[in-house]
């Protein structure tokens, strides 16, 4: 996840997330900011005039991630990175996960509609779950994000339905 932070005192921040490692770079007036530790980062900033110039180092901490929402905290300032999640965008995301472990692990319901269940359906359901939370946190819109969740469950179910199949034909 890219992303640009425009800053009242230092003006456009480039940040850039990555959604499968969480690695993070901030880039701060065209620098590359210094890891210091895990939430803090580093930048020297020079004050003063040429003859008699200082530098002081400007700390920068991170604040939660891209899923849990997060922010930037310079100095005073705190920018919004990312908003937090709604707890119905966590339901609507874990909603396929709920459904497979109570259909996925009762025969009688399976007859009706054979999905899979387990540690594969879990899988697959929990690998949805973080596609669609990513998938939903990219807009802001709640009818868009309630659609996406939807559509989300449904593919789920589709795929979950695919394996069962599958694995019905080839134990036939």
């Amino acid at each position: 996840m890219k992303k640009i932070i425009n800053s009242q005192v230092y003006g456009e921040i480039h940040y850039e997330e990555s959604f499968w490692t969480g690695k993070k770079e901030i880039n701060i007036k065209g620098k590359n900011l210094i890891k210091l530790d895990k939430k803090t980062y580093y930048f020297e900033e020079k004050e003063g005039y040429s003859f008699n110039e200082e530098t002081k180092k400007v700390f920068v901490n991170i604040n939660g991630g891209y899923f849990q929402g997060g922010t930037l905290q310079i100095g005073d300032e705190i920018l919004e990175v990312t908003p937090k999640t709604l707890w119905w965008e966590w339901v609507l995301a874990f909603l396929p996960l709920l459904f497979d472990c109570i259909w996925g692990n009762s025969v009688k319901l399976c007859r009706i509609f054979p999905v899979i269940g387990g540690l594969i359906g879990g899988g697959i359901c929990g690998v949805m779950a973080c596609i669609i939370l990513y998938v939903m946190k990219k807009y802001e819109n709640k009818t868009y994000k309630l659609l996406l969740g939807i559509c989300g469950f449904i593919i789920t179910l589709m795929l979950l339905y695919l394996g069962a199949i599958i694995f019905l034909a080839l134990a036939a």
